[in-house]
């Protein structure tokens, strides 16, 4: 049970200034987008009530909405749970900055293992199944700046949930093949 009730008269009201603050520490790297890269307005409201106890529940969802409205980018809808999903600016700039920089990498040939390093690294996990070969084969010799894996991790061989598919990595089994240098340009 709350005090927070639609008709509570609030004495007080939170001033701009104090809702800026807490708007700028709810959009930094430390506010919504700590954990996850997106948020609901649910997840504002609780932000906002636990740093704001007092405060009505229809100031806390005016200030909802006018976070959502000045710090926040809506960027999906889940439909199955019939919900929008929001995310601050400052987290889509680095996230495309990301994009930019394995984009501009793809064809650049480094971090490439030679072939006998990726097959004594292979020996090495003899439980790795022919599909987690081909995408360590994939990884550690195609040359791309950054290389996307898609696959599901598999419960019988958790061994292998170490392995992060980079080559020069550590994992509990022990080492990846290094890779050769990149050729100066």
């Amino acid at each position: 049970m709350t005090d927070r009730t639609p008709d509570r008269v609030q004495d007080q009201t939170v001033s701009a200034e104090a809702a800026g603050r807490l708007f700028d520490r709810l959009a930094g790297p430390d506010g919504l987008t700590a954990t996850a890269s997106t948020f609901s307005r649910p997840d504002v409201l609780v932000a906002l009530g636990a740093s704001l106890t007092g405060t009505g529940r229809t100031e806390l969802e005016a200030l909802a909405d006018r976070f959502l409205a000045e710090r926040a980018v809506s960027v999906v809808a889940d439909r199955a749970l019939e919900e929008r999903r929001w995310s601050t600016p400052d987290l889509l700039a680095v996230e495309q900055r990301l994009v930019t920089a394995a984009t501009t990498r793809m064809d650049e040939q480094t971090a490439v293992a030679s072939h006998q390093a990726v097959r004594d690294a292979l020996a090495a996990h003899p439980t790795a199944g022919t599909d987690q070969q081909a995408m360590v084969r994939d990884v550690c010799q195609a040359g791309q700046g950054v290389a996307v894996v898609v696959g599901r991790a598999e419960p019988a061989r958790p061994s292998l949930w170490a392995w992060p598919g980079m080559p020069g990595s550590w994992t509990t089994t022990g080492s990846w093949p290094r890779p050769r240098p990149a050729s100066p340009r």
